[in-house]
């Protein structure tokens, strides 16, 4: 791999403007610059028990600036503060390549899973939608009520009823599958009209509990029959849904399974640096895992050399990986993860400065 020796000493200079640059603007306790987002919640306290004095807790990192409000997200308790901080991180960039209206992603039926929603394109083809619908119904249905009409809501509940029906099992067992399952690659796809608000199509077979609810959505959702076209009632109720606190926690929630095997993938791969966590979240996502074949060929490849950075090898894995991607969509992969790693790159039709723009040090250590 080539050393980029010039552009790390301009990118050095770049991140010292970051730090300043950002230093004068407030932030609150999650560390996140005011006037981007905010998120009420205070570092949990370990149990008196639990307390390990040896390892003192990691330091949060200095504020980033989001694009995603994170006002009134409610975090999973056991998330240290520098974890919460990583996370949003990742979900801003990440989300970002994902679609342009962050949490409240609304994309019509144009990959044939029905409709998708949030930043990560939860949909009702592979039946990662349907669990936060639940969470909705069952815990806060005050915000499905206030954004929809009567009929609208007994539309979607009754469809939500006929899923638990055939699938047979509630939210708590539909969320360890799909933390066990490897996740469909995502492909990259056009615009087919301006109610797609996303770049990736899901590719991947839809399972057999999840037809109902994709019939349900194409005619239910949709003035025509193909589903492209959004009826305008649905496509507000659904984006004013997306974009409510609550149902943003549990957007968060229904990523946790993401950030979890990032960090074990992390850890065993040995990596200590922030951008390398972003770049294997990103791996999470849009690629769903890495096989045993793919450790192989790294620990194959590592046993081979001698001092080489963690950028060096986070680009091997990268080359690693995208064999396994579909010929088509390999280009894009291999600029997405780039871009993640070397921080700069042109993804999507657009020049891109993560490090500037979301005021993060890519060498921090996490």
């Amino acid at each position: 791999m080539v050393k980029l020796k010039a552009a790390k000493i301009i990118f050095f200079v770049v991140m010292i403007s970051i730090v300043w640059g950002c230093s004068d603007q407030p932030v609150n306790d999650l560390g996140v610059s005011q006037g981007s987002t905010q998120a009420e919640f205070e570092e949990p306290g370990p149990v008196a028990d639990e307390v390990d004095t040896s390892k003192p807790r990691p330091t949060p990192m200095p504020p980033i600036c989001s694009a995603l409000n994170f006002e009134g997200v409610r975090w999973p308790q056991d998330y240290l503060l520098i974890d919460q901080q990583a996370f949003s991180l990742a979900m801003n960039i990440t989300g970002s390549f994902e679609g342009h209206a962050g949490w409240t992603n609304l994309s019509n039926n144009f990959d044939g899973q029905g409709v998708s929603m949030g930043i990560l394109n939860q949909n009702l083809g592979q039946g990662t939608l349907q669990p936060l619908f639940i969470t909705m119904r069952d815990n806060h249905p005050e915000v499905l009520e206030n954004a929809m009409t009567p009929a609208m809501l007994k539309s979607l509940l009754g469809m939500l009823a006929d899923w638990e029906r055939s699938k047979g099992s509630g939210l708590a067992s539909a969320s360890q599958e799909l933390a066990l399952m490897d996740a469909p690659e995502r492909a990259p796809v056009e615009f087919h009209d301006s109610d797609v608000d996303k770049k990736y199509a899901v590719v991947g077979l839809q399972l057999r509990s999840n037809s109902a609810s994709v019939r349900w959505a194409k005619n239910t959702l949709y003035s025509d029959s193909k589903g492209r076209k959004f009826k305008t009632a649905w496509k507000n109720a659904l984006k004013e849904i997306a974009g409510h606190p609550l149902y943003v926690s549990q957007q968060i929630l229904a990523a946790r399974y993401i950030h979890d095997r990032t960090l074990e993938y992390k850890n065993r791969l040995g990596w200590q640096q922030l951008r390398s966590y972003l770049f294997l979240f990103d791996i999470v996502v849009q690629n769903g895992s890495l096989r045993e074949k793919h450790f192989d060929k790294y620990d194959a490849w590592m046993a081979e050399q001698a001092g080489v950075t963690e950028e060096e090898q986070m680009l091997e894995m990268l080359e690693i990986r995208v064999v396994d991607s579909h010929k088509k969509w390999q280009a894009d992969v291999r600029k997405r993860k780039t871009a993640i790693i070397l921080g700069t790159g042109f993804v999507h039709g657009e020049d891109r400065n993560l490090p500037v723009e979301y005021c993060y040090d890519p060498v921090l250590q996490y």
